[in-house]
């Protein structure tokens, strides 16, 4: 199907997404639906003590967004008329007298990705956007060293260069984002082998048969905007002769990333306000321990549990560790042996799960402290949504015992293709985030009315159920509340 941002189809984009509160479903969600005024709305997460006089459209630094075009309802002139205003340019706007219930409200500003936040009412006194990513090919270049003295000891000595993520970016973590798109090569045996650009080989001999040099210095990542990033430097060995058979045989680094004994790491302050930066980077800023301990659940064959060991470096992110488990078995991640906040990323999926297309996006994750005690419970798998004239009909998972519903949340984005040579991976641009205060089982999208012009492009709606442990409180909504959520069931639609 070919989808176009038109106003009819934009509007299928918005309201995707229903947050969760604990019991709390419906059938369907329109207008009517939010505007019950019943136990649920009185306590919803955008109740406040009073009604604000006027309302503010900020970023996720709390900046305001100036001059954001807003919509109240689900389309034009509903439900009043002139119900599609515009913020002042200090992101400010008092709220229309005629908007006196829980509404839909869609915001659009340049620069940012439009959002549609449900449930909305008079009293809510904010709306936050994300920025909008600006694609462009931003590198980082350079050498990799502190390897130390390299022996012939059976095992590759390798380096793993790595930007650091947001929270958000935390539940997705997988193979994708820890290996390059980008494609170096290596004559091995007579046989030329792909190597992804951020991967290096410090000069080092292993006998296979007989001597093999390995001799990879430099390292290739990327980012897609200009900007002050945190990169992480990862030493980790494999094992020499059954990585020349993998890679030989026409495996790639997605699959031999289990294999992958990571030792030591740094992480750096990088600054890009170029094309291209070259900077030379150390392995050994500080000792890697196996001492992280997880174990799987049990759960059906056919799937696999991905653990990732995640540890904080202000508002940021960055893995050290990442394995498949059996189910029922325990492994230990490597982590820095300092005192920096740590967390675990399970992700269930099945064991032939794509890395492109829609079906790439269906797993269930669970973000847990470093010190959790109890067994990692995962919500329910969900089922792709479908899409029917503006009506988006979704597989509503019920959630476990000990879980409270939070947020249904969703994106619309624009997927390209990116290739370059035997390895493929997507890039997805954000186009349209939507939060909603329940989990449902339909929404109906609202129409925004866009003047910009139609993308021909290939687009894809991203669906998510959160939830968090019982006893925990989110206060937050939209942005906020999706870094907050614990456990996250995924499912997508191409269109």
């Amino acid at each position: 199907m070919d989808v176009r941002l038109s106003a009819r189809s934009i509007g299928l984009i918005a309201q995707m997404v229903l947050v969760a509160t604990s019991g709390f479903a419906c059938s369907r969600l329109g207008t009517s639906d939010l505007n019950s005024g019943g136990a649920d709305a009185s306590t919803s997460l955008l109740s406040f003590s009073k009604q604000a006089a006027t309302f503010s459209i900020l970023d996720q630094d709390g900046q305001p967004v100036p001059n954001a075009k807003i919509m109240i309802g689900p389309r034009e002139n509903v439900p009043f008329p002139g119900n599609v205003v515009r913020a002042n340019d200090k992101g400010a706007l008092a709220a229309p007298s005629e908007w006196t219930d829980a509404q839909p409200v869609t915001i659009e500003a340049t620069g940012f990705v439009r959002a549609t936040y449900f449930s909305a009412t008079p009293n809510q006194a904010t709306f936050v956007l994300r920025r909008a990513v600006n694609f462009g090919k931003v590198e980082l270049k350079g050498q990799t060293s502190g390897f130390g003295q390299l022996r012939t000891d059976g095992f590759l000595d390798l380096g793993l260069v790595i930007p650091a993520i947001s929270r958000r970016e935390v539940a997705n973590l997988g193979v994708s984002h820890l290996i390059s798109p980008e494609i170096d090569r290596m004559t091995v045996l007579g046989q030329d082998l792909t190597i992804p650009s951020n991967i290096t080989f410090p000069d080092q001999t292993e006998n296979y048969i007989f001597p093999i040099r390995f001799n990879k210095p430099q390292y290739r990542s990327y980012v897609a905007e200009q900007g002050a990033y945190k990169f992480v430097a990862l030493h980790g060995r494999v094992p020499f002769r059954q990585t020349v058979d993998d890679l030989r045989s026409g495996k790639s680094f997605f699959d031999i990333l289990n294999t992958i004994d990571f030792r030591q790491g740094s992480v750096n302050d990088v600054m890009l306000n170029q094309a291209s930066t070259s900077l030379n980077l150390a392995v050994n800023g500080g000792t890697l321990g196996k001492t992280l301990s997880f174990t799987a659940p049990s759960y059906a064959q056919g799937n696999i549990v991905l653990a990732a060991a995640i540890s904080q470096d202000g508002s940021l992110y960055y893995p050290t560790d990442l394995k498949n488990v059996a189910a029922g078995s325990s492994v230990q991640l490597a982590v820095p042996a300092s005192q920096a906040p740590k967390l675990i990323l399970a992700s269930l999926r099945a064991k032939n799960l794509p890395t492109t297309g829609a079906a790439s996006e269906f797993t269930s994750s669970a973000i847990l402290p470093a010190n959790a005690s109890q067994a990692v419970e995962f919500l329910p798998a969900v089922q792709a949504p479908t899409l029917s004239n503006q009506v988006l009909n979704l597989d509503q998972p019920t959630a476990p015992a000990s879980l409270t519903p939070v947020l249904t949340f969703a994106t619309l984005n624009k997927v390209e293709m990116v290739s370059n040579g035997d390895i493929k991976v997507e890039r997805k641009t954000p186009q349209w985030d939507v939060y909603v205060p329940a989990w449902t089982a339909q929404m109906e999208l609202p129409l925004f009315p866009s003047t910009e012009p139609g993308t021909p492009e290939r687009m894809r709606w991203e669906v998510a159920y959160g939830a968090v442990a019982n006893g925990v409180t989110v206060t937050e909504f939209g942005p906020k509340a999706v870094e907050t959520v614990t456990h996250i069931t995924r499912s997508a639609l191409d269109l």
